[in-house]
């Protein structure tokens, strides 16, 4: 085979590989959005049970990637963005109370599991759902100078 019927292979191989990882990066992608919905219900139930023993908390979803978490006994805030293309998942707090504080923020890593499923991940270490939601909501559902 001569050099330019290797060369046209090599760039058609190439451009065959290209298409197959854009689809693959499309799936996994769709499948963040289904893992962002996960744990986006889940959060939702979690609030749902707070405010079941008597806590103050309302989730709201302000676009198909964001929410806002409120607290109204602990004057805190928590934002939380789904970034696909990303692949991570950033969260932010706030106040709405001067004199109150709040944590610092940070974000999760969605990483593509050996069955090609989105596992979360913070600091490198992979963490569950349940894990996940309580990093989330304890420091605003259960902050250490209302916490009992």
């Amino acid at each position: 085979m001569g050099w330019i019927k290797e060369e046209y292979q090599d760039r058609l191989n190439s451009q065959r590989n290209d298409e197959s990882e854009s689809a693959r990066e499309q799936a996994f992608e769709q499948a963040e959005l289904q893992r962002w919905q996960e744990l986006l219900r889940d959060l939702k139930i979690d609030i749902d049970e707070y405010n079941a023993q008597g806590g103050s908390a309302t989730l709201t979803q302000t676009s198909p990637i964001t929410i806002q978490i409120t607290d109204r006994h602990s004057a805190l805030t928590l934002s939380v963005r789904a970034d696909v293309e990303g692949h991570t998942i950033h969260y932010d707090y706030g106040s709405t109370n001067s004199r109150t504080a709040s944590p610092e923020g940070g974000i999760f890593s969605l990483r593509r599991s050996r069955w090609g499923r989105p596992e979360l991940y913070s600091a490198d270490q992979r963490i569950h759902n349940e894990g996940a939601r309580r990093l989330l909501l304890e420091p605003i559902l259960f902050p250490p100078d209302v916490a009992a």
